[in-house]
């Protein structure tokens, strides 16, 4: 769009964040290339833009997910989870969801639309807190060792 008062071009592109889970029947080496492949040129095709990387990690899910495919189910309890950021008009993103629907190699999705644009972050390795427990029983203690 441009402006007439100031004629200088204008960019009416949002910017979105897309978390993704692929099948783990694609290789870790070749994940990149097929992401490129299945969801970068869907992006770029509808007048979007990456904004960075797609980032990739392989986990287990915190439950099986059951997907039907060429009629029958395929369970999963593993599977490559992604994060890509883009910028895209908003009313091309129904296009974009609905031809991500279509992919068998994509087991669930989510756009999530920002105001500024998003950081992509790497993943982060969870880190392990002191037991909730043992800070109850230590406590307890205190108590019954001041009550006494």
């Amino acid at each position: 769009m441009i402006t007439s008062r100031h004629m200088e071009k204008v960019d009416d592109r949002n910017p979105y964040e897309l978390g993704f889970l692929i099948t783990p029947l694609i290789g870790s080496e070749e994940l990149p290339v097929k992401v490129e492949e299945i969801i970068g040129a869907h992006i770029l095709a509808l007048g979007g833009e990456l904004l960075a990387p797609a980032i990739f990690k392989s986990i287990s899910l915190a439950y099986a997910i059951k997907v039907l495919e060429g009629g029958k189910r395929e369970t999963y309890t593993t599977a490559h989870f992604g994060s890509l950021g883009f910028k895209m008009e908003s009313i091309k993103v129904p296009e974009l969801h609905t031809a991500l629907k279509l992919k068998k190699e994509i087991i669930r999705f989510l756009i999530i639309s920002g105001h500024q644009a998003l950081p992509i972050l790497p993943l982060a390795e969870p880190t392990e807190t002191p037991s909730a427990e043992a800070e109850i029983d230590k406590e307890i203690d205190e108590l019954l060792a001041t009550a006494v």
